[in-house]
């Protein structure tokens, strides 16, 4: 028996051993694997967690530059959009302004004693060789050459010029203030006589006024009627400047025109010529305050438009 054992025990404490060692190793490999696979894992982990990062700013990147461009179309959208409303309110207060301005020049309109025809300046051009306006109406309206033309702004009429040439459908208007406009001129105050002569600075002179001529600054001038052309009393400007020349028969005066040239609109062309309107102008003037008819301190040289 004894025999036996030993001679088989030897063989089987072999390969007890052999197994404990099989199970020992392919243990023993499974935790190494596993060890090896939580260390590649960690050693991993910092770059998959950057790829991951990477991945999605890319994606944000993206999605960010998409909302960019969709704010700047809706705030151009926006910015068209309040274009368009500023456009339809600047149109609606010109409307407004419009409006008022020719329900005034109509107003005024029937107040006058002579017959006129309201007309739209379409061009002004200062650096023509003469300083003339282009109206909207011509011989089809019943304007004729040398009418005299007015403007009533502000509450307050002045003296524009005459027309010059006559077409179809429109006509110029040669303005006051050129040197080739002369018109009969009169001191409201004083009924002394001159010329109105323009001087291309937007004021006119009032020549051959007597040397002895009752004149002051802020005198009111009225066209006098002399010459057929323009009616008698048109209000034309007042009186900024007054000189003496130390020789000769007459004095210099300087006036500056009430009407504001740059601002015309809308003017009336006077065509009938045989009326006198001096009472009439009489009473406005006294119902007009002064400030409205002649500012305070109007300095020769400076033009308030």
């Amino acid at each position: 028996m004894v025999r036996f054992f030993w001679k088989h025990g030897r063989e089987n404490i072999i390969i007890l051993l052999l197994f404990i060692s099989v199970v020992l190793m392919i243990t023993h490999t499974s935790f190494s694997v596993n060890c090896l696979k939580n260390g590649i894992a960690n050693v991993l982990l910092p770059f998959q967690m950057f790829a991951s990062g990477v991945k999605f700013s890319a994606r944000d990147f993206f999605l960010s530059i998409q909302e960019l461009r969709d704010v700047k179309l809706e705030n151009k959208r926006l910015r068209d959009t309040i274009r368009m409303v500023n456009a339809k309110k600047q149109r609606y207060q010109e409307a407004i302004h419009e409006n008022q301005r020719l329900k005034s020049l109509l107003n005024y309109k029937e107040q006058l004693p002579y017959e006129s025809i309201v007309a739209r300046v379409i061009s002004y051009d200062p650096s023509n060789w003469e300083n003339t306006i282009m109206i909207d109406k011509g011989k089809k309206d019943g304007i004729y050459r040398l009418a005299p033309v007015v403007a009533y702004q502000n509450g307050r009429e002045g003296l524009v010029g005459r027309v010059l040439d006559v077409n179809t459908n429109s006509s110029s208007v040669l303005l006051l203030y050129d040197q080739n406009s002369m018109i009969g001129g009169e001191i409201l105050r004083t009924q002394y006589k001159g010329i109105i002569e323009g001087d291309n600075r937007r004021y006119c002179d009032l020549k051959y006024l007597p040397y002895d001529a009752d004149v002051k600054k802020r005198d009111i001038i009225i066209t006098s009627g002399d010459g057929g052309i323009f009616p008698k009393g048109l209000f034309v400007g007042f009186v900024v400047d007054v000189g003496r020349k130390e020789r000769g028969l007459f004095r210099d005066v300087t006036v500056l025109p009430f009407a504001k040239f740059s601002k015309l609109e809308e003017i009336m062309v006077i065509i009938k010529k045989d009326v006198t309107i001096v009472p009439e102008k009489a009473v406005r003037i006294k119902n007009q305050p002064a400030s409205i008819i002649i500012p305070k301190k109007a300095v020769i040289g400076t033009v308030t438009e």
